[in-house]
């Protein structure tokens, strides 16, 4: 399936070969068709099994939809369409991700947001949305979140629909071509989002298209790991009460671990897999961790691997 993700990319990419397409992001409908018809066709080919949890009707229902599409189709908007299409296989080895070179996928909001079972929650920000973090996010252009996230899902990547939610949340909301796919955005640039107070009164501020910075820019996490944020950015620790919690109070060491709950567990934290520069190495690292669990009398209650 890896060398389909890399054929799907380059024909996304692909758009960009010719002057006229790339001054007018658009291709024709004779050229979507036929980028519809050779990714059906990988998928149907390599897949080992692509009608697992959609039907073979309703994949074909979708496709003909997609090849009845008449006049220039814009990338951003051929891109979710083929997003859709290959949702369909509720399979995490089959997907697109906007690449920060892909046309409508340059910038993105300076913002990182995290569905919680409570909703979904702004949890860091740089200019001049910084004020935001801590807020719980209730609507976008007047629809409610869950609408919202319900919309998005058709176009998010997972084998489970909670993973596809929080795909919707997490990944796509942060970028405007999502907005202005959908008719979200006014013709100024604007969104109209909608926070709720702690007291559940609910007012409404803007996200500003022009606000955008390069997705390279937004997607780095600085010396943090994974999802979290870069550096410089306000983020829940700026606001938060109390101590900072052990899962994220030593972001910036490779892998540790620790004893908790007065030595009847331990902990253990992987953030990058790779040796610590001028430090322990990962082997040396492990083996340390073996020895301790092995020799530990009585033994540990419980260990806890966190690899987020």
């Amino acid at each position: 399936m890896r060398a389909l993700l890399a054929f799907i990319a380059s024909l996304i990419l692909s758009a960009l070969a010719g002057p006229v397409l790339a001054q007018t992001m658009t291709i024709s409908a004779e050229q979507a068709r036929e980028e519809v018809n050779i990714v059906y066709a990988r998928i149907l080919g390599e897949h080992p099994d692509p009608f697992w949890h959609t039907s073979e009707a309703k994949w074909r229902e979708i496709y003909e939809e997609l090849l009845q599409r008449s006049g220039p189709v814009s990338i951003e908007d051929h891109y979710f369409h083929l997003s859709k299409f290959m949702a369909l296989t509720f399979d995490t080895h089959v997907q697109i991700y906007p690449e920060a070179d892909s046309p409508g996928f340059e910038t993105s909001y300076p913002i990182r947001l995290r569905l919680f079972q409570e909703g979904v929650f702004i949890t860091a920000a740089d200019d001049p949305y910084r004020d935001w973090v801590g807020r719980k996010l209730v609507s976008v252009g007047g629809k409610p979140i869950d609408e919202i996230l319900t919309k998005l899902e058709e176009i998010s990547f997972s084998d489970h629909s909670l993973r596809k939610r929080s795909w919707a949340a997490e990944y796509l909301l942060p970028h405007p071509a999502v907005y202005r796919h959908f008719g979200w955005m006014d013709e100024g640039g604007l969104v109209a989002v909608g926070f709720e107070r702690a007291d559940g009164s609910v007012f409404t501020d803007r996200l500003d298209e022009a606000t955008g910075e390069s997705y390279d820019t937004v997607s780095r996490s600085g010396t943090n790991a994974a999802y979290y944020w870069p550096e410089g950015w306000r983020n829940l620790h700026d606001i938060a009460e109390g101590n900072v919690p052990l899962s994220r109070s030593r972001l910036t060491s490779n892998y540790w671990f620790e004893e908790i709950a007065d030595g009847e567990m331990v902990y253990v934290q992987l953030n990058r897999p790779f040796n610590a520069e001028g430090g322990e190495s990962m082997f040396d690292y492990w083996l340390r961790l073996f020895q301790q669990v092995s020799a530990k009398s009585p033994k540990y209650r419980r260990m806890i691997v966190d690899v987020r």
